[in-house]
């Protein structure tokens, strides 16, 4: 009777005990999914944030294109971006080259701005293509940041 009352006594711990371990289990495999879902959110966020700045400047460049072409003078476009250091680097080409041509220091060239374009936008691309798969954003691996950076557009 004794013994019996023991294992059941035993029964009930080890019951509890298991009970006990499945609920910090589930607490802490539902604190890992919150915390992976507020990392995609905010990666999402990053990305639509760049996506949008990208978009402005692409749109301010080509007014100013259009200023250049007709020979006015285009209004000073300022930009603020987010993103790696070779979009930084091509944008501020651009607004270079627009600085230029609206100040008569240089001509319109479509060819010079078609190639200064297409180097932007390249590194744009590259950048949120390759931010979606970091954990970090900003950071280009060293594998691929050489070819980026210096390499400018390829084509494929």
């Amino acid at each position: 009777m004794l013994q019996s009352l023991l294992l059941t006594g035993l029964g009930g711990v080890l019951g509890i005990m298991g009970t006990l371990l499945a609920s910090q289990w589930q607490a802490r495999n539902a604190k890992q999914v919150r915390a992976e879902q507020y990392t995609r959110e905010d990666r999402y966020r990053l990305a639509t944030n760049r996506i949008d700045a990208y978009t402005a400047f692409y749109r301010a460049a080509g007014r100013a294109r259009s200023a250049m072409a007709t020979h006015a003078h285009p209004k000073e476009v300022e930009c603020g971006l987010i993103g790696d250091n070779a979009t930084e680097r091509h944008a501020s080409a651009v607004l270079e080259f627009v600085t230029r041509v609206s100040q008569h220091l240089e001509h319109f060239v479509p060819r010079q701005w078609a190639d200064l374009m297409k180097a932007y936008i390249h590194a744009a691309r590259f950048e949120l293509t390759f931010a979606a798969d970091r954990h970090m954003p900003g950071s280009v691996p060293l594998e691929l940041a050489a070819d980026h950076n210096e390499a400018g557009p390829r084509t494929v």
